[in-house]
């Protein structure tokens, strides 16, 4: 799920709104999450002939600072991505952190060059699948291998993966599920200005056979891009925004959302909404794209994981100015392979700049995390649509810290420590549900309807 490290952590509040007055947590209050004594630093590259540098801010965005990536947890243990950056390039890390047990374990993926995206990870509940992206002359190669048994001290076996022809789209996701893995990625076509998500499927036990052929997930007339992917019971589910200006864009990576529009913006500039659409075991669609938020919706950034009973479960932040700044409102919804839930408000107050992001690869109750005006994390169990936690307490030592991946009652959070990044992992308490004022059904919420972009599959099962 977040290439997504929340990105809130290295970011800061740039609103120029004041933010509202949040409550400071009671001091004798017992805090919900306290560290445990397991941790796992991703160590920056070292210059031997640097001085030894002081205490630096860990807000700071520092040359060649080691780059998080994605983690989920898979066993007892928790798995991390990361790039450690240098003046060469780039080493692709992967990590294994076990709570309160062995020492962390790091090893390297390999080096890569240009500007690429941290490694992705996926798991089965028993074997780890990764994704590395490389730069080729005219776009991207993504690369995956399995690792079996998620065992660190085997090398892993690479098979070639989709090309993405481009430079100007990076972003990809991965799921697997039954032995088979599913890679969605965004494309640029430069004929139509706008962007596309397409979706390859594949097992990982020819590792010399070709790379698969992608197949389009979006209409043809959508501008598409920031592609998820989950895992469910006898499939997956896939999700991506649509820019529904009027106005083909110009594609600019300095801008703010990823492009802007060319001649005239129309009155719908900056409008995005949120597709979902099932697929089958082997990756195909069965069912038809359905679009979950509001006509005027100005989406910002979300996130996307199967519900406790394998439904879609998607969380949102809209109507902020940008994913940079703070503000705007966290909503959810559910979409069942009959329909789609309503639109339930998680909050719409003091909320931070970022995304929402739900923790990977947790058993049982999913986590959602976002932050808040203040730059401090929330992090909520969400039991169902509508049944939502109040915020945990986290301890001090939590401060600055972003929640990554979750099993059961232990959370996995990340730190940024000058140019290296800390990861280690927290007990949260698991008392009695405390549902949330703001989780309210909200009226105004549209009835979400197919978009019609693909018709339901003849043989879906």
């Amino acid at each position: 799920m977040v290439y997504w490290l929340p990105l809130w952590f290295a970011s800061c509040r740039c609103s120029g709104d004041a933010p509202h007055e949040l409550k400071r947590p009671d001091a004798s209050v017992p805090s919900d999450c306290q560290r445990d004594g397991s941790m796992l630093t991703l160590t920056a590259s070292v210059d031997p002939n640097a001085p030894t540098p002081a205490e630096v801010d860990p807000t700071l965005e520092l040359p060649f600072a080691t780059e998080p990536g994605t983690a989920i947890a898979l066993g007892e243990a928790f798995f991390a991505t990361g790039l450690r950056h240098d003046a060469r390039g780039a080493v692709a890390l992967l990590a294994r952190l076990r709570s309160g047990a062995e020492a962390g374990v790091v090893v390297e993926l390999g080096r890569v060059l240009g500007d690429v995206a941290p490694p992705r990870l996926a798991g089965d509940g028993t074997d780890l699948v990764v994704a590395v992206q490389e730069p080729a002359a005219d776009g991207h190669e993504l690369r995956l291998a399995r690792l079996n048994s998620a065992a660190l001290d085997q090398p892993p076996l690479w098979r070639a993966g989709p090309h993405q022809p481009r430079n100007d789209s990076e972003l990809f996701d991965v799921a697997v599920q039954a032995g088979q893995v599913v890679l969605v990625w965004e494309d640029w076509v430069a004929e139509t200005k706008r962007g596309r998500v397409l979706a390859a499927t594949f097992t990982l036990d020819a590792p010399e056979s070709a790379a698969p052929a992608g197949v389009p997930l979006s209409g043809v007339t959508a501008d598409a891009e920031s592609p998820r992917v989950a895992a469910r019971p006898g499939g997956f589910w896939a999700a991506w925004i649509v820019n529904a200006g009027s106005a083909a864009r110009v594609y600019d990576p300095g801008a703010d959302e990823r492009g802007t529009p060319a001649g005239d913006q129309g009155s719908n500039y900056g409008v995005r909404h949120i597709e979902v659409v099932p697929l089958d075991g082997l990756g195909r669609v069965a069912g038809a794209a359905r679009r979950l938020t509001p006509d005027n919706a100005r989406i910002v950034g979300y996130d996307l994981t199967a519900g406790t009973a394998g439904n879609a479960w998607i969380a949102w932040r809209q109507d902020a100015p940008s994913p940079v700044t703070s503000g705007g409102r966290i909503f959810m919804t559910e979409v069942r392979l009959d329909g789609v839930g309503e639109r339930v408000t998680v909050r719409q107050e003091d909320v931070g700049a970022g995304e929402p992001s739900w923790l990977p690869g947790g058993l049982g109750t999913p986590w959602l995390t976002f932050p808040d005006q203040l730059d401090g994390t929330l992090l909520m169990r969400v039991h169902a649509l509508g049944a939502i936690d109040e915020p945990l307490r986290l301890e001090a030592a939590l401060n600055g810290a972003a929640a990554l991946a979750a099993s059961g009652s232990n959370v996995f959070f990340a730190a940024p420590r000058g140019r290296a990044v800390e990861l280690f992992s927290a007990h949260c308490g698991l008392g009695p549900p405390r549902v949330a004022p703001s989780a309210v059904l909200d009226a105004g919420a549209p009835k979400a309807a197919p978009t019609g972009a693909h018709p339901p599959a003849a043989d879906a099962g």
